[in-house]
């Protein structure tokens, strides 16, 4: 794989790069610093060839669903119903219809924390009650607090794999949590946009094949935004696992949903119907990465992490350090990396490190971190 140099990437004007001045390495955003796979750029260079920049139609959408079902047919032995997918704007505007239509202002939505933070300011924002089920200590699901807090909630936003954490839940975790969903009555929106970047010996469990119980209860959004960074123009897809949800999202007000872009579901349609032997090529490299990081991490006093089974996100332990936001007092040092407040409390005395990066780029942020 070619890698983009520093001097390249310092001069992108999106949130990553934009962010701060071209003297500090940007590691925060979960975008990638690797070229666009061919075929998703041929496919954005026809697209602007053509010059057909209207509105979209239900053709190109129907097309976009079948593409990810057969993708995930092909990777992740799943094949949901085409006439049960739809295609947005993005995942997070999925999220946030979900909360409107399948709560009630007050009402409890469980997180997972320390969570992706526009779960947070989703649930806030829609007048919800955020009740919080941490991972344990070991970043594992905590089934016994979870049936607690099931009891005062009527969702659970499911980030599966789960960002920042990089865990790939196991059968037996989400077998648990299906059970206490079905036994609460609780909506399960699973966030699956991460589901591409499992590395082995784990592997992707999709929530609704778990069983059909729980599959009735959940809305699954996909992407191709993560797995190919396209995220500044990548649609969202759900999946319904029954007619039910289904019926009950159409009713989502339209302006609430906008309209999917067509540049953004040409390049989702290349990506999985030929973005296969890239996405390896760039699995391999995060494998690589990820290593590197670990074993800076053993060999650093007072930095702790779990080795991430999932995403391209490393969640640093810094407490020993005495910092209680090491990403802003690394700023000092040139790395710019995601403060673990913003995922909550449990955040707090971590730091999130992007490394979908070339070695080189990351083993200088490693070395601008350095020591106590």
């Amino acid at each position: 794989m070619d890698f983009l140099p520093l001097s390249e990437l310092t001069k992108r004007t999106g949130a990553k790069w934009g962010r701060y001045p071209d003297d500090v390495i940007a590691c925060w955003v979960a975008d990638m610093d690797f070229p666009v796979a061919s075929p998703v750029r041929a496919a954005i260079d026809a697209y602007v060839e053509n010059g057909d920049f209207g509105y979209g139609n239900f053709a190109t959408e129907h097309e976009t669903v079948i593409a990810l079902t057969e993708w995930l047919a092909r990777r992740h032995n799943w094949s949901p119903d085409p006439e049960r997918g739809k295609v947005i704007g993005d995942v997070m505007m999925g999220v946030t219809g979900a909360i409107q239509m399948y709560s009630k202002p007050g009402d409890g939505v469980i997180l997972q924390t320390p969570i992706y933070h526009p779960f947070i300011k989703a649930v806030k924002t829609a007048g919800r009650t955020i009740v919080e089920n941490p991972l344990d200590d070991e970043w594992n699901v905590d089934l016994d607090g979870l049936a607690v807090a099931a009891r005062s909630a009527s969702m659970l936003l499911l980030s599966h794999p789960h960002n920042p954490a990089g865990r790939s839940f196991t059968r037996a975790e989400l077998e648990g949590i299906a059970a206490i969903a079905i036994d609460h009555d609780l909506i399960v929106v699973s966030d699956e946009i991460h589901a591409d970047l499992v590395f082995a010996p784990h592997q992707h469990i999709p929530m609704q094949t778990i069983g059909p119980e729980v599959a009735k209860r959940t809305i699954t959004l996909v992407s191709a935004s993560k797995s190919f960074n396209i995220a500044g123009i990548g649609v969202g897809v759900l999946f319904f696992g029954s007619s039910t949800t289904q019926e009950t999202f159409e009713s989502v007000p339209f302006k609430l949903m906008g309209h999917p872009r067509t540049i953004g579901m040409q390049a989702s349609v290349a990506a999985w119907r030929e973005g296969d032997q890239w996405l390896d090529t760039v699995k391999g490299v995060l494998v690589e990465n990820r290593n590197a990081v670990r074993a800076w991490v053993d060999g650093a006093e007072g930095v702790e992490m779990f080795t991430p089974e999932a995403t391209y996100l490393a969640w640093l332990d810094f407490r020993k350090w005495g910092w209680d936001d090491p990403a802003a007092s690394l700023l000092g040092r040139k790395v710019g990396l995601s403060s673990g407040i913003e995922f909550g409390e449990q955040g707090r005395g971590f730091a999130r490190l992007n490394f979908a990066t070339s070695p080189e780029i990351l083993a200088e942020i490693l070395h601008r971190i350095g020591t106590r």
